[in-house]
Formats: C-alpha cells, sequence, structure tokens
C-alpha cells in the first residue's frame, strides 16, 4: 500500500488543514484533539500552503493568521510566487508570505 505525504483528515479543523497539507504522515498520527507544541509551531510549507488555496476552505484572514503565527519554510522566489498566485493567492497573502 502506498502512503501518500498529503493527508487531510476529518480530525482537522478548517485551520489545521496548513498543519497537515503537505507534510509527513506522521502529523496525522496524533489524536483528535490533541495539539502538540512542535505541530503547531511548524513553518507552514509551499506544497501545504498552495494545497490550502486551492482546497478554497479557508478564508484569507484566516490564512494570513496561520502564516503571521507560525510563518513559512521557502523564500518567495518569483517563481514559488507564481506558484501561489496560481493557487490563488490574493495579494495580502503574498505579502504574508513575503513579510514572515
Amino acid at each position: 500500500m502506498i502512503v501518500l505525504p498529503l493527508i487531510l483528515s476529518w480530525q482537522f479543523s478548517s485551520s489545521e488543514m496548513l498543519l497537515v497539507a503537505g507534510q509527513a504522515p506522521q502529523a496525522a498520527k496524533q489524536k483528535p484533539g490533541r495539539q502538540t507544541t512542535a505541530r503547531a509551531k511548524r513553518p507552514i510549507r509551499l506544497p501545504g500552503l498552495t494545497q490550502a488555496l486551492r482546497i478554497n476552505g479557508l478564508s484569507t484572514a484566516e490564512i494570513i493568521r496561520e502564516i503571521e503565527r507560525r510563518g513559512v519554510d521557502f523564500e518567495l522566489t518569483d517563481e514559488n510566487e507564481q506558484a501561489l498566485l496560481a493557487a490563488g493567492a490574493t495579494p495580502e497573502i503574498i505579502e504574508a508570505v513575503r513579510l514572515n
């Protein structure tokens, strides 16, 4: 059986999807309702952010709040900016990524 690294499970609230999307399966092994400090502070990865944007399940304000709270683990290169825009990022989200 193949386990894909993208896991979006019902056990996570909408704002927690950014915590799991695009990350390794170990993030989903935790029990529902339990949030560890390590998971909460992990920077957002580009694949997780683009996936969250494509799903369109979070408001711009929610995404920006997560970016400001956790930061990102990638540089905002022209290529990454184009990927975010293609996924549906607003200018406000791009600016939040640039600042964090």
